[in-house]
């Protein structure tokens, strides 16, 4: 399995939003998955962790928005898996490939 970072909630997007010169990478963030599963720090610990990273790492790839971190949520996609990131006012969900039925003219 592969973690991909989203948004759980609505506001911003965490991927969707993220600039296309650090995106995917923000998305699969090994260090933040890590973080986020770690059980050593509160919520709070965590999201000020996310954004002096992000500050960092991701620093030529502005606006990351940072201010979504309290809102990530892992979501575990199978390797090799076709899907897709897709957002409503910031309330981000995956789709995979086979599960989106498409129609014809």
């Amino acid at each position: 399995m592969v973690a991909v970072l989203i948004s759980d909630q609505h506001g911003a997007g965490w991927s969707t939003w993220a600039d296309p010169v650090c995106w995917p990478d923000i998305m699969f963030d090994p260090w933040i998955v890590d973080l986020m599963l770690s059980q050593s720090y509160t919520q709070q610990q965590i999201n000020d962790r996310i954004r002096a990273h992000c500050a960092v790492k991701y620093l030529d790839c502005h606006p990351v928005n940072l201010y979504s971190a309290p809102v990530l949520k892992i979501h575990w996609v199978p390797v090799g898996s076709v899907f897709r990131v897709v957002e409503y006012d910031g309330l981000e969900s995956i789709e995979f490939r086979d599960q989106i039925e498409w129609l014809v003219a």
